[in-house]
């Protein structure tokens, strides 16, 4: 639930943690009629913002949730902040608040001061973005993995210690890299387990605090394949490598002229022949993939099911490379996702497709 301030009038206001898509509710309630206002003061980044109400029966609300909007304005969602195993995401932003109240006397009162650490995206009911969870690790791709904590926490891979972060006194949203180029030891391992201390997550609009939290990954040594990342609604990069079940290739004309130039049409001009208004064309032509996730739980389905309306997916472009040396930097395309309908059945084990249209290329103009 929401944190709940107390002091002769009751003030409700969002989590530490709170997702920025939906509505971030500051409640100001149990007000006697000494009270003619309320005041709000959002501070993001440089930037402040504020609002006003008069009081009515005891009450005013107010919506946080668009200045916390702003914070991701331009905002690159692949800063890191912190060390290389871990490090803080940039899909969380710090937003500060303050509440005054106005008396009769046009005095004003402070009344609370509050930060919230904003994240992209929402909260479904009955989802929680923490808890233990399956994932599959692709041990030859770049990968990371989130969690949430507050003032420190330990981080551990298989039981051993790999990073320790500190965050002073605020809810963070920390990313786990565990990409080749940082040398992780998996050899004869099909599974192993990501946790940390002293972690949490929000359930609902519940924030919880556990003393343990683990990702059990799945191994996954495969070279091959369309390999995906994309921003779910928890604003968590989530990575998958599919399976290319198919591809297709739509052309059409963007433009068409003609060139006005009187020729000879029997005449060749060096080894072409050409007619009198010789039509141009420019063409587009764009390509279609289709991927499949072969024989799948219906945890993953639910976690590939996410991708289908991300507002962000990229595909890795040099793969190969990569792979080769495990330091080349990874080069991602932003490409869409096909709109469609997708039946989950009631088989433990079930097939999940989807198609990526990567950007269009357009011929040049002669």
């Amino acid at each position: 639930m929401s944190r709940i301030y107390e002091n002769g009038y009751r003030i409700e206001y969002p989590n530490e943690l709170a997702y920025a898509g939906m509505p971030a509710i500051v409640r100001v309630s149990q007000l006697d009629t000494a009270y003619i206002g309320v005041g709000i003061t959002i501070k993001v980044g440089e930037n402040y913002y504020t609002e006003t109400r008069t009081p009515y029966n005891g009450e005013v609300v107010f919506d946080i949730s668009r200045y916390m909007q702003t914070a991701f304005i331009g905002r690159n969602f692949n800063m890191y902040y912190g060390e290389a195993q871990s490090h803080y995401s940039g899909t969380q932003a710090n937003v500060s608040v303050a509440v005054q109240l106005t008396n009769s006397t046009e005095n004003k009162i402070n009344a609370l001061a509050f930060d919230v650490n904003a994240l992209v995206g929402y909260m479904q009911i009955g989802k929680a973005n923490g808890g233990d969870r399956r994932r599959m690790w692709f041990v030859n791709f770049p990968q990371t993995f989130d969690f949430y904590c507050e003032q420190h926490a330990n981080i551990w891979l298989g039981g051993q210690y790999i990073s320790h972060v500190s965050t002073g006194t605020e809810y963070r949203q920390i990313s786990v890299d565990l990409s080749p180029s940082l040398g992780y030891d998996t050899e004869g391992l099909q599974s192993i387990g990501l946790g940390g201390d002293e972690l949490a997550y929000l359930a609902g609009d519940a924030l919880m605090v556990s003393q343990r939290f683990a990702y059990r990954l799945t191994i996954d040594r495969c070279t091959s394949g369309v390999y995906l990342r994309w921003l779910d609604n928890f604003g968590q990069w989530c990575y998958y490598l599919f399976r290319v079940t198919g591809r297709n290739y739509t052309t059409k004309e963007t433009q068409s002229w003609q060139d006005g130039i009187l020729r000879n049409e029997l005449n060749d001009e060096g080894g072409v022949f050409l007619a009198s208004g010789q039509t141009h064309q420019q063409m587009a032509q764009q390509e279609s993939i289709s991927l499949g996730a072969k024989l799948v739980d219906a945890e993953t389905f639910d976690f590939l099911l996410t991708l289908t309306n991300s507002p962000i997916v990229e595909v890795m472009t040099n793969a190969d490379d990569y792979i080769d040396t495990n330091t080349t930097l990874p080069l991602w395309e932003r490409v869409s996702v096909v709109a469609g309908s997708y039946a989950r059945t009631g088989a433990p084990l079930q097939d999940f497709a989807v198609s990526i249209v990567r950007n269009t290329q357009t011929s040049q103009m002669l």
